[in-house]
């Protein structure tokens, strides 16, 4: 299925991409005017120190925000599909067949996948990988930790164990962007590019990573990005809030629009959930006051959750 996507020209020379660096403020960002509901935490002071947590429920997206930056996506990338609550499993999780009737329809290289958190993106995707695009691909992100967590998703081997020597060759790859060109380089992955899925979970913070100079070398990761693309079978790029810093990071990375396909998932975010908050302090000396008994409490709470 990867074989239907079109083929793209790799990146030439110095990139530097022209990447927006203040998105749309959305719903629940701090610069937003949302309004915001619960209870406040309770017997938080200079003088006690309470181990209470409260439950706070959730507000909605501000709706204003939220429109303006789809508007813009719409504005901006010229393919265009919508999944309404309806279409989801249950009303809540997203279908992996659903995103590749879509993906079959529109024939693009790029996917821009905005859907809030709590409807299994990285669910959906992993699947969406296993079934149809025959096990094969390679899930990038951002940072060490969430990298983690996308191998157990995708059933991917790490990629500080890839640059180990010997081993056989594997389908599928975890890595952060930083470490792309190096998964480029490495024999035992080529396999887990050659016309695989690649997913760039958190897309938006990626772009992040480049426009503010943490990654080491600029134009090499944009170069990477765009050699992992043309080498797959398809790219999906996934962000709750997705924004045009995705589009213009995909276009540095030699991907045009007319190429790109833009789905967006139209369900409030967080809906139905419950948040728990713990706001902690710190003593004179700036060490925690909480103690690693509550942690684990809290801990055991979330595990409740799952």
């Amino acid at each position: 299925t990867g074989e239907f996507m079109n083929n793209i020209e790799a990146p030439k020379g110095v990139l530097r991409p022209i990447i927006i660096a203040n998105g749309v403020p959305l719903g629940n960002s701090q610069t937003d005017e949302a309004p915001r509901t619960g209870n406040k935490l309770q017997g938080i002071n200079k003088y006690s120190h309470n181990t209470d947590y409260n439950i706070v429920n959730v507000p909605r997206n501000c709706a204003s925000g939220k429109i303006a930056a789809i508007r813009q996506l719409v504005a901006t990338v010229q393919n265009v599909e919508y999944i309404s609550a309806s279409d989801l499993i249950d009303g809540k999780y997203l279908p992996a067949p659903l995103l590749q009737k879509l993906m079959v329809k529109h024939q693009k290289k790029a996917v821009l996948l905005r859907g809030g958190l709590g409807i299994g993106k990285s669910t959906a995707l992993a699947a969406l990988m296993a079934e149809f695009f025959n096990g094969k691909g390679v899930a990038i992100c951002h940072r060490i930790g969430l990298t983690r967590q996308l191998c157990k998703t995708f059933d991917a081997d790490y990629y500080q164990n890839m640059k180990r020597e010997g081993g056989l060759l594997s389908d599928r790859v975890g890595t952060t962007v930083h470490s792309l060109p190096d998964m480029l380089r490495i024999e035992r992955a080529s396999s887990a590019f050659t016309q695989g899925l690649i997913v760039i979970d958190e897309s938006n913070s990626v772009a992040a990573e480049i426009i503010t100079d943490v990654v080491k070398n600029e134009a090499l990761t944009i170069q990477s990005i765009g050699k992992a693309v043309k080498q797959s079978g398809a790219v999906v790029c996934a962000d709750a809030h997705l924004d045009l810093s995705t589009v213009k990071l995909l276009q540095a990375a030699g991907i045009q629009l007319e190429d790109m396909l833009l789905i967006v998932v139209d369900k409030p975010e967080l809906e139905g959930y419950t948040v728990k908050i713990w706001e902690d302090e710190k003593n004179q000396k700036g060490k925690s006051l909480t103690k690693p008994a509550f942690i684990n409490q809290i801990l055991a709470d979330l595990l409740m959750l799952i």
